[in-house]
């Protein structure tokens, strides 16, 4: 099983360390310029829908998996930094709120006029 998560894991993802030298798993993906590690618990559950085992074997896999593509590699910063930024839904929702005000004119529509349109119909006895 671990064979198959591994190469899983090489298939979509990558060890980099950044520029204030801290390693992470990024997206192979990630097209931006400035690649941003992919947030570990989310890595995880990826791998627990995927695979379907339990998260702490899973972390030890993705730990070995990272440590066969580059030896010195310390994930330790890494798993800590995305549980602790990553894991506030309440800062995706203000983020997203954010965002979304910031790209979509919004516009209050006019009070209604209080008329109320109808059609009357007229009935004759002819037809």
């Amino acid at each position: 099983m671990i064979l198959f998560i591994q190469q899983y894991l090489s298939e979509y993802y990558y060890i980099k360390t950044s520029e204030v030298g801290n390693d992470g798993i990024y997206s192979i993906i990630d097209e931006r310029r400035i690649p941003i590690p992919f947030n570990g618990s989310k890595l995880i559950k990826e791998i627990v829908t995927i695979f379907g085992l339990e998260e702490d074997v899973l972390k030890s896999y993705i730990e070995s998996w990272a440590v066969s593509i580059k030896p010195d590699v310390d994930l330790e910063f890494y798993w800590k930094t995305t549980e602790d930024l990553f894991g506030f839904p309440i800062a995706h929702q203000i983020a997203a709120t954010t965002i979304a005000m910031d790209l979509v004119a919004v516009q209050p529509l006019s009070a209604p006029r209080g008329k109320l349109m109808y059609m009357d119909f007229q009935y004759d006895n002819n037809g």
